[in-house]
């Protein structure tokens, strides 16, 4: 192995890359992402790099970065994924990174943890916290592809394998899901236009922590949970089904160092989340 000479981190041990990759076209152009957001482009091979001004990229895992698709067919394309639950989770470039705009139409605040396309960009898909989602290019939007058999679940990674025209993603406990291109297509086209469910959470600081409150339409399968700003789940509060209407949950904070978090709750697909702010 060669070590590279630049430093990415302006020499703060705790700044690191949370993504690398290189375009399929022309190798010389090689692309990274910072888990401080800043975003850099080399022409070179990696030897000098240019950094995109008044960009935040968003936020990577603690543990699985972020993710950089770069276009198998036309130079300077390429999309950024990460944390959405702040700001939006996936960004698009066609100029190399110099400039980005949100491609989140219809993805949930979740934060994403890989990205794969098919050859021709047409269909992007994203493995995330709360499920395995594809962006259709034609539509420009995003749709939830799990349907009834796959699990909702993390989804941890994702490829494109061109020679079985299949999307496979992972899990966390749950195995590998395969997703062939025509039941996915055939999925999108025959989205249902039922009514959204539609849920909400605050958040009322106590004595001992936290009380969190939810609110939902309908009755729905739920997951909450307590993040820190890396993405690190810090506490599972419930799992399971949800009753409409209102419920409330306690968060303890006695072992939480001092820091910002934010709950997030995905109930049927939805997704709401609140700040928590821990002061010691």
């Amino acid at each position: 192995a060669e070590r590279m000479g630049f430093d990415f981190s302006d020499s703060n041990k705790n700044l690191r890359v949370s993504a690398l990759a290189i375009s399929p076209i022309d190798h010389n152009h090689w692309y990274v992402t910072t888990t401080d957001g800043r975003f850099f482009h080399s022409v070179d091979r990696g030897i000098k790099w240019s950094v995109t001004d008044s960009f935040s990229a968003p936020g990577s895992h603690y543990f699985y970065g972020s993710s950089i698709v770069p276009s198998e067919t036309t130079l300077g394309e390429l999309y950024l994924g990460g944390s959405g639950y702040s700001n939006p989770g996936v960004f698009y470039s066609t100029d190399h990174g110099k400039t980005f705009v949100a491609r989140d139409s219809g993805l949930p605040k979740t934060l994403i943890y890989g990205m794969a396309s098919t050859p021709s960009g047409d269909l992007l898909f994203a493995g995330t916290e709360i499920g395995p989602y594809v962006y259709v290019r034609e539509t420009n939007k995003w749709y939830d592809i799990a349907g009834y058999s796959a699990p909702d679940h993390v989804y941890w990674s994702v490829e494109y394998i061109p020679e079985i025209k299949t999307v496979r993603f992972g899990t966390h406990g749950r195995g590998i899901w395969d997703f062939k291109i025509d039941e996915v297509k055939s999925a999108v086209a025959s989205e249902p236009s039922t009514p959204v469910l539609l849920s909400s959470l605050t958040a009322t600081k106590t004595s001992n922590g936290y009380s969190i409150t939810t609110n939902t339409s309908g009755r729905a399968s739920a997951k909450l949970r307590v993040y820190d700003l890396t993405g690190r789940m810090v506490n599972e509060l419930y799992q399971g089904e949800l009753s409409e209407g209102v419920s409330s949950f306690e968060w303890k904070t006695a072992d939480a160092p001092s820091g910002v978090y934010l709950a997030v709750l995905n109930a049927g697909g939805n997704v709401a989340f609140t700040k928590l702010v821990v002061t010691k």
